[in-house]
């Protein structure tokens, strides 16, 4: 840790050397040869936060930790409203520190599940409405045009990334019971 006066002199450094860190760096050294020298980053990073904070420390965010019914509320609201949000993003939302989303998450027993993998259709896909209706639709579309499904663009919904793993870990459901989700 630098006292105000060791960061007053290191921008002074910075500035004088028309903001090349590396530069800075070496003035400190020559004008300060008793005293330890910083990393040329160090440079950089003070008068960053001096520009953007108009101090040499950082200003500490406060998140609102009052632990209230409607706090609860508010989080469960959002995991009603979008199972798939992290705690992350309803801390941010809601201004609530990630410690008290987490524990009230935890306290009205809402689980982060994740959906079950599957590469075949299971016995239950066959009873849904929605798929018979859809073969039906194209068993008659092929009746009329025997080269329909050539004109059909067939794509994959998994996220892939250019070495052939897919990142399944973001994927998850909030609820207080364990449905079977399966993708």
């Amino acid at each position: 840790m630098y006292t105000k006066v060791e960061k007053t002199n290191m921008l002074n450094c910075f500035i004088e050397s028309g903001k090349n860190s590396r530069t800075a760096a070496r003035l400190y050294q020559q004008r300060y040869p008793d005293s330890q020298c910083p990393g040329h980053t160090m440079f950089y990073r003070i008068n960053k936060q001096l520009s953007v904070n108009g101090m040499f420390t950082k200003t500490k965010t406060t998140r609102n930790t009052n632990i209230n019914n409607n706090n609860s509320l508010e989080v469960l609201c959002k995991f009603i409203e979008n199972p798939h949000i992290s705690l992350r993003d309803v801390s941010k939302d809601l201004n609530l520190s990630y410690y008290f989303v987490q524990k009230t998450a935890k306290k009205y027993k809402y689980h982060a599940y994740l959906p079950t993998r599957v590469q075949q259709l299971l016995p239950t896909d066959y009873e849904r409405p929605r798929r018979i209706t859809f073969v039906a639709h194209m068993m008659v579309r092929l009746e009329d045009q025997p080269n329909f499904l050539e004109k059909i663009m067939w794509t994959n919904e998994a996220r892939c990334h250019n070495n052939g793993t897919v990142n399944h870990h973001n994927n998850h459901y909030w609820s207080d019971k364990k449905s079977p989700l399966v993708k």
